[in-house]
This record gives structure tokens, sequence and C-alpha cells, in this order.
């Protein structure tokens, strides 16, 4: 998938995404959206995957647990 490309579904995914409790970020990865997790949860997998395939079908995603983004 093209940089531009993904960096476009990025966009339009993020507050979807951001909106799901147990996601702590979104990114781009190595060709796919990224979406980082406060915590290994099977239910917030399912979600964030079925907003991706409802909203943008055929975008690479990968999961990451990474705990909370916190401001410093």
């Amino acid at each position: 998938m093209e940089p531009n490309d993904l960096a476009s579904r990025k966009q339009r995914l993020s507050p979807k995404l951001l909106a799901i409790d147990g996601v702590s970020g979104v990114g781009i990865g190595e060709g796919n959206i990224v979406v980082y997790l406060v915590d290994d949860s099977d239910a917030v997998r399912k979600q964030a995957r079925g907003i991706i395939d409802a909203e943008e079908p055929g975008t690479p995603v990968s999961f990451h647990v990474t705990g909370a983004f916190r401001k410093t």
C-alpha cells in the first residue's frame, strides 16, 4: 500500500479508533495501520477491526500493546 494512501486512511480512521476505550493511539507501521492498545484485549481488537473493515476495507492493520500514553 502506498504511504500517502495509508496516511489518508489513518487520518480518516483515527477519530473513530481513538474513541474506543482501550485504544491508546493510532500510527503507521511497515505498510499498515498500527493500533496501539492499553492492554491485550480481544474485544478491543475486534471492535477496532470492525471499524477498519467497515470504513476502509482492505486496510492492513497490526496491533501493539503499549499501555496508556500520557503527556509528560
